[in-house]
């Protein structure tokens, strides 16, 4: 993406990431700027409760583990449906468990995967980035390690486009580093 230095990766460049990649960077995007939902304490409670299960999507090294990490991301984020409209950082959270949700759905489906699922997965990745940029003090700061963040993940997992992929710790101690 160096053609677009000032702007945030769009759901057709998320779209090659692996779908933990794509949660991931959902996640990344939300752990920026959940500290600024911390003045109201019920809001802070519930964007923390959407991001604990997309964080164990990311990590989870078992089949089982992915589809209780994915349920509870859908949990979360229904619960937590309204959040955005209190923020924009608590809507950023609430994508990132959306995002997890959905890409446990694309991997879990009964039935053929098409790619609808993963541009599901992709619109909720594009919209925590979307909302943790409109959050963020410092705007082009914001962008420029929220495409750090995805240029990371397409090395790391460019080559699992459309499949669950890699456990992956989206934390500072991960491969992507501090946020």
């Amino acid at each position: 993406m160096p053609d677009m230095p000032d702007r945030l990766p769009t759901q057709a460049h998320l779209l090659k990431l692996s779908l933990r990649g794509m949660v991931c960077y959902a996640l990344r995007c939300a752990l920026r700027v959940v500290h600024l939902t911390k003045p109201d304490p019920g809001l802070h409670k519930k964007a923390n409760a959407c991001l604990e299960p997309a964080t164990r999507f990311c990590t989870a090294s078992s089949v089982d583990d992915i589809h209780d990490a994915a349920r509870t991301a859908h949990f979360a984020a229904g619960h937590a449906a309204h959040i955005g409209a209190a923020s924009p950082a608590g809507y950023a959270s609430n994508a990132a468990s959306g995002s997890a949700a959905a890409a446990g759905y694309a991997a879990f489906a009964d039935h053929t995967r098409d790619a609808d699922d993963a541009v599901t997965v992709a619109r909720a990745a594009a919209l925590a980035a979307d909302c943790a940029a409109e959050a963020a003090t410092d705007r082009v700061a914001a962008i420029a390690a929220v495409r750090a963040d995805f240029e990371k993940l397409l090395e790391l997992t460019g080559r699992q486009a459309g499949k669950i992929g890699v456990p992956m710790d989206p934390g500072e101690d991960g491969p992507l580093g501090p946020l």
